[in-house]
């Protein structure tokens, strides 16, 4: 986990982006719990008014990090 960066999850040209509530659904969080992600910068989202949207691959890479802490890796 030490590596791991969510801006470098970010970097692709093509970014997918997320909602709020697809990011939620996708880690079984509340939506306020993603916005926190968000603003603690755990994930790359960029603010449009009052939303968010999360770049899909640090959601994908937050995942992963969290599959592998789960498995003893």
């Amino acid at each position: 986990m030490a590596n791991w960066h969510p801006a470098v999850a970010a970097q692709s040209r093509e970014e997918k982006w997320l909602r709020t509530d697809q990011a939620a659904d996708r880690l079984h969080l509340k939506e306020r719990r993603v916005r926190q992600l968000c603003e603690n910068q755990t994930l790359v989202g960029i603010k449009t008014g009052r939303k968010w949207l999360i770049a899909k691959s640090s959601l994908d890479e937050y995942l992963a990090v969290l599959n592998r802490l789960n498995d003893g890796g």
